[in-house]
């Protein structure tokens, strides 16, 4: 059997780029090699990886495509946080409206991946998303 780790390899760059380098041109292009090599588990987190970085650029646009492209069905790891980091985004632009459906598909793939215990954690992040800053700090 032979084992593709190049996409992993891709993510990881990416990530020690970004958190250990602060070369977010050569993490941005680490990145986009795991996305296209479509990889089932590695994409979607390179996915997510990316619009988190854009945040990091201030590039809200670019982000909430990152974001959303990040969250196929059932993904233990990118989709929860995506849709999470998706809510909280557009509840910072203004965009609330948006932010409860992010919210609820976070609340919805943590019980999917992690078990019902875990719901508190999934309404806590829903709220996070839906209460505006300010409000949410009184």
């Amino acid at each position: 059997m032979i084992l593709n780790v190049a996409p992993l390899a891709a993510l990881r760059l990416g990530n020690m780029l970004t958190r250990r380098q602060g070369d977010l041109i050569g993490a941005r292009a680490a990145y986009q090699q795991a996305i296209d090599s479509g990889h089932p588990d590695i994409a979607p987190q390179a996915q997510r990886d990316l619009g988190n970085l854009l945040m990091r650029e201030r590039d809200s646009q670019r982000a909430l495509s990152a974001y959303r492209q990040a969250m196929p069905p059932g993904h233990p790891d990118a989709a929860p946080e995506a849709a999470n980091n998706l809510g909280n985004l557009l509840a910072d632009l203004g965009r609330a409206g948006a932010a409860p459906q992010s919210a609820g598909r976070r609340a919805e793939g943590i019980r999917q991946v992690r078990g019902p215990g875990r719901t508190s954690r999934a309404a806590s992040a829903a709220t996070r998303a839906i209460m505006p800053r300010s409000a949410a700090q009184q």
